[in-house]
């Protein structure tokens, strides 16, 4: 496998390759860029044909000490597992002033200092009104 180039690297470091001469150049369509992993591996693997998108993803390997290779056309970059995270981007409908408030307690928080609480969650509710009427 020939070893892709990061940047800021010098020619013949680890890391660089010359770019192969006999690669077919994709259509917009034909590139595409495939982030996965298998249950018995210890790392996520992005396959990337996409020049434009490919820069982005070799600063992240750079970053977190991702493995890059040349792989069928493509590069492919071994990531740690903890250095990609999925998950669902929470929307919360909060009032202008719910969100000065938030910012002011997060504020708060960063520079150690005691911060008002954010409200409570459903079951302390349902836990302080059963404490009430007892």
């Amino acid at each position: 496998m020939t070893r892709i180039a990061l940047p800021g690297l010098k020619p013949g470091s680890p890391l660089s390759f010359q770019k192969d001469p006999t690669m077919s150049r994709l259509s917009k369509s034909e590139q595409e860029i495939h982030l996965s992993k298998c249950a018995d591996e210890d790392c996520w693997t992005l396959y990337c044909t996409d020049p434009s998108a490919l820069s982005s993803f070799l600063a992240l390997a750079k970053k977190v000490g991702g493995t890059v290779t040349r792989a069928q056309g493509g590069t492919r970059i071994s990531f740690p597992l903890d250095s990609i995270f999925i998950g669902v981007k929470r929307k919360y409908n909060l009032s202008p002033d719910q969100r000065q408030e938030r910012a002011t307690q997060m504020k708060a928080l960063r520079a150690g200092q005691s911060a008002t609480h954010l409200p409570p969650t459903m079951h302390e509710d349902v836990h302080d009104r059963n404490r009430i009427h007892s």
